[in-house]
Parts: structure tokens; sequence; C-alpha cells
């Protein structure tokens, strides 16, 4: 409907947020909308560029923070790398964006380095002065551990579409994968 509503209304310039993994046939739940979004921003005739964030380091903090007090950071991630992005960071791309001419394509938005989850655990360890390091559990364990932990149904979810680590998953794109 947005998109619909700007191409009618002769809207000059659209700059719009997505996520590095958009795609259609992700297995992962943003991915699939972020690509629907980009799909109708192309169909729609408008000027667009699209700023394709990574995962916030706000965000991540959240993981860490938990795993702090047993010392584990548990995620399913396998050997997979992150690259954080603060949410500052991507506020000045989207203003940078905004006030230049439409590129029509999408610009990606990473942290300074692409790191494994080992090494994420490393620095918090290091910056916290407290042990803390990285354990790869499978998919369904983390499920049962946020349920445990009483997390809402709809972010178990959603957390539970970033590993793509088995059956016809394998070897995509996934925030928790290759985000670099």
């Amino acid at each position: 409907m947005a998109c619909q509503a700007s191409a009618t209304s002769a809207v000059a310039h659209i700059v719009a947020l997505s996520g590095l993994d958009a795609d259609l046939s992700s297995p992962f739940c943003y991915a699939v909308s972020h690509g629907y979004t980009e799909r109708l921003l192309a169909e729609s005739g408008c000027s667009v560029s699209i700023a394709r964030a990574s995962v916030y380091s706000e965000f991540f903090i959240g993981f860490l923070a938990r795993a702090r007090a047993s010392g584990q950071l548990r995620l399913p991630a396998s050997d997979g790398r992150i690259s954080l992005v603060s949410r500052g960071d991507v506020a000045r791309c989207l203003a940078a964006l905004a006030v230049a001419p439409a590129s029509g394509r999408h610009h990606d938005i990473t942290g300074p380095q692409s790191l494994s989850l080992a090494s994420v655990a490393a620095l918090a360890a290091r910056e916290w002065g407290t042990p803390l390091q990285y354990v790869d559990i499978p998919p369904r364990e983390h499920c049962v551990e946020m349920a445990i932990a009483g997390e809402d149904p709809w972010w178990m979810y959603a957390y539970s579409t970033m590993s793509h680590r088995s059956g016809n998953n394998a070897g995509r794109r996934s925030p928790m994968r290759s985000i670099a």
C-alpha cells in the first residue's frame, strides 16, 4: 500500500531500511519480509535507495548480557560470523542516503569487523573481566532454552529461523551465519 501511495503521489525518493539477508527464499522470517518489501519497491517505479543493515549491536548485547550470568553465550550459529553495527551508524547512513540522489540499489551497512561468536564472547569477556565462552548448541536446544526462560513465542520463532544449519536450509545466508 505504501509503495503504491508513494508512486501515485509522485514521491521523489524513498529511502528504505532493510536487512542484509533480504531474500524471498531465505528461511529467516525477516529476510522474507525484507525481500518482499524490496520487490514491491522495485515494482513501484519509485526512485529508491535501500539500506540493508546488519544485526544491531544494541540488540545483540541482550544475548551477551544474559550470557554473562552463566559464562556461556549459547546460540545455534556453528562457525557463523557476525558484523554488528550500531543503530547510530545506521541512522547516519540513512540520513546520507536521504539527502543524496536516489541510487536505485541497496547499500550494505555492517560493522567494522566480521567476527565469529567465539571472538565476540572473548571480546566481551575481556571488556567485563569475567569468563565468557561461546557454546554452539543445536537450534532445538536453543528453542527449549528460550521457552524455559519465558521468551515470547513470536521471538522464539524468529530466533529459530536465524540459524540455517540443517535440512534444506544448509548453506543459505543468515544473520547468524554470514553477516559480513
